[in-house]
């Protein structure tokens, strides 16, 4: 699609600003428009033609950076000076996770802090929907 078709894209989902498409553009991604795109590809996974083959491909990938007790379709990525994770987690209330770091990736103390971010996002959204519930009786 090249660059313009990328630039449209993006832009219907939500990301106007056009610093920040020239940094998704030049390989640079931040928090608020990784969860634009998990939106998108949530949204797809439930709704789109090959929404269940991608959510099938997505839950069961090798690198298992963000865990989770709940289903967790991920996505992750790396390059130099940039290793990231990012998931739609299947809990009774579906929410997403990106982790966007610098770093190289591979040690496993790296892996390790996906996984306690992950964990602790768990953590708080468990007692957060918990407290929402209304009590017994």
């Amino acid at each position: 699609y090249g660059a313009d078709g990328y630039k449209e894209y993006i832009g219907a989902l939500g990301i106007q600003d056009p610093a920040v498409m020239s940094n998704v553009l030049g390989g640079s991604i931040a928090a608020a428009e990784a969860g634009r795109y998990l939106e998108a590809l949530h949204r797809y996974m439930e709704t789109g033609l090959f929404g269940a083959q991608l959510k099938d491909h997505l839950m069961n990938t090798r690198n298992l950076m963000i865990r989770s007790g709940w289903p967790v379709a991920r996505k992750y990525g790396w390059d130099e000076k940039a290793f990231h994770d990012m998931a739609v987690v299947y809990a009774e209330h579906p929410y997403y996770l990106a982790v966007l770091t610098d770093k190289w990736g591979g040690s496993w103390a790296e892996y390790g802090m996906f996984t306690t971010i992950a964990q602790t996002l768990e953590e708080i959204m468990t007692a957060k929907y918990a407290a929402l519930e209304p009590a017994p009786g």
